[in-house]
């Protein structure tokens, strides 16, 4: 049957100025049409993708795409800034739970869509498509998320659109193909991996490329204004600590080729200092994360230890670590 992939529903926020990759699954040749802009392609397997040119700021149309038999629509679709945003429970963290920083921003032109994911507790599906910020929604959003889409619709009036792939306790290595572990060849045997890598309610996405294969795999298709990465606490441990900038620089590596966009800005916001966790392994993630973000092109650290609480490793301090990232980017 002749489909999108989820990502491209009804009114779809998509990147504007940067070549826009339509995929979806469907069989024999597939004519797909862009506003005025037509392309065919064949399937492969039962799957396709075809690449338009860049299009404007704030171009609405629709996409169509059909076969001899079949077509489908995807309507309302507008182009802005999106933003995936990415992760373990600090980019989860719902607005609800931080501390509150106004009313809610109401606005049709700020949009989220969530990609599934394997502990299922999300109020947002990928079958939802893409929800407009309401004050219903708002509140179940990630409130970095919604603080980021707030300030920079308010700074440049632009569409944004935001891509939530994210996963609570989440490490590092579940969002790292089996093939980029296999390139760092790292020395960090199974008893001393953080406690997360081994604790049964974690153990349906903390696999080896887990999240990789499952979650990430769902965005593979769309372009990005900026990818905001908040991870690492679950990869505090002695041994890991001290390879986490390798991995982190790797994984950076890895989705801008997946994006096939090498100068994709990365955003990577350092963990906050946690009172329990005052020692030597909390700190050199700490460490890594700027020594990663040194070592490679177009990215940014934010730093947030000053601004946030430290009594809670989940800090309800997020608008004040917006404000920064929007200083970047």
């Amino acid at each position: 049957m002749l489909s999108f992939d989820p990502i491209f529903a009804d009114r779809a926020i998509l990147q504007a100025e940067k070549p826009v990759k339509i995929s979806g699954s469907g069989n024999g040749e597939i004519t797909v049409k862009l506003g005025n802009i037509s392309k065919t392609v064949s399937s492969s397997d039962g799957k396709w993708s075809v690449t338009f040119p860049a299009q404007d700021y704030k171009t609405i149309c629709d996409i169509e795409a059909k076969t001899t038999d079949e077509s489908v629509t995807a309507h309302g679709v507008t182009f802005g800034d999106v933003y995936l945003i990415s992760g373990q429970s600090n980019m989860q963290f719902k607005l609800h739970e931080a501390k509150a920083d106004g009313d809610i921003y109401e606005c049709d032109d700020i949009r989220l869509f969530s990609t599934d994911r394997l502990e299922d507790n999300e109020y947002f599906k990928a079958c939802d498509g893409w929800v407009s910020c309401t004050e219903k929604t708002a509140p179940k959003f990630s409130a970095i998320g919604y603080y980021l889409a707030r300030d920079l619709h308010k700074r440049d009036g632009r569409p944004i659109g935001l891509v939530a792939c994210y996963q609570g306790a989440s490490v590092i290595q579940s969002w790292l193909s089996q093939e980029a572990l296999d390139e760092l060849a790292l020395n960090m045997p199974d008893g001393e991996l953080h406690w997360d890598h081994h604790n049964p309610a974690f153990s349906k996405w903390n696999g080896t490329s887990v999240l990789y294969d499952f979650a990430f795999s769902q965005v593979r298709s769309l372009a990005f204004k900026a990818v905001i990465w908040y991870q690492g606490e679950s990869n505090s441990s002695e041994v890991e600590s001290t390879f986490y900038d390798k991995m982190l620089c790797k994984m950076i590596e890895l989705w801008r080729r997946d994006l096939s966009d090498s100068e994709l800005p990365f955003v990577v916001i350092q963990i906050a200092d946690f009172d329990p966790r005052n020692d030597a392994p909390w700190h050199r993630i700490q460490s890594a994360q700027e020594a990663a973000v040194k070592r490679t092109e177009n990215c940014y650290l934010i730093k947030c230890a000053d601004i946030c609480e430290t009594n809670d490793i989940h800090p309800p301090t997020k608008h004040l670590i917006v404000k920064r990232i929007v200083n970047v980017i």
